[in-house]
């Protein structure tokens, strides 16, 4: 896990009981080796899932900011510290996103 943080809406006066989120929820950051790939049910709120190396992250997330770009920062740095790699393992690797199905 490379961090969290939480969604805290205890204090927003337009959350409600039916807000399709919970009142307090949570986001977490992680990065992992995939050895397994395993079919995705867009059930809920996302309508397709999708990997994408990190340089093309703004394409397809309009509303990146400054943690997130920390966070693929510190994600991105941790592959080559932990695995002694080169430059060649960051061209290889993806972000994970989930498409809104709005």
């Amino acid at each position: 896990m490379l961090g969290h943080f939480v969604v805290d809406h205890n204090e927003n006066p337009n959350w409600n009981e039916s807000s399709p989120y919970p009142k307090v929820g949570y986001q977490v950051f992680y990065r992992m080796d995939i050895d397994q790939f395993y079919d995705f049910k867009a059930n809920y709120e996302s309508g397709e899932r999708i990997l994408i190396h990190p340089s093309e992250v703004l394409e397809f997330y309009h509303n990146w900011n400054d943690l997130y770009q920390e966070i693929k920062y510190y994600a991105l740095a941790n592959i080559l510290s932990s695995r002694k790699g080169s430059n060649s393992e960051v061209k290889n690797c993806t972000l994970s996103l989930y498409k809104r199905s709005d």
